[in-house]
């Protein structure tokens, strides 16, 4: 979940907010994921940058959110306590892969 979320996700940071009576004014940043922000603050030396940058040339994102779906299921097939008439079948073993 953190590689989609830090690579993939982008999120939108408030900026400033404003008062003016009971009028409440927000303002937005751009919408980056958090590796968009890492990488423009520049405080990452040489070596860990190119290994973040390696790591999400290598990723797909298509890919990542296939294998989240059929960890979320089975997750879900775990948490689902079998009654007496109903045994839920062993679920296979889901691999992470790269």
């Amino acid at each position: 979940m953190r590689l989609y979320v830090n690579f993939f996700q982008p999120s939108m940071k408030l900026k400033e907010k404003t008062r003016a009576g009971s009028h409440v004014q927000r303002r937005y940043e751009s919408a980056q994921t958090p590796f968009q922000r890492l990488q423009t603050t520049g405080v990452l030396d040489e070596q860990p940058q190119a290994r973040l940058t390696t790591w999400f040339e290598q990723l797909d994102p298509v890919r990542l959110l296939r294998q989240l779906d059929q960890l979320q299921d089975a997750f879900w097939q775990l948490a689902i306590v079998p009654t007496a008439t109903h045994v839920a079948p062993s679920p296979e073993p889901v691999r992470f892969e790269w």
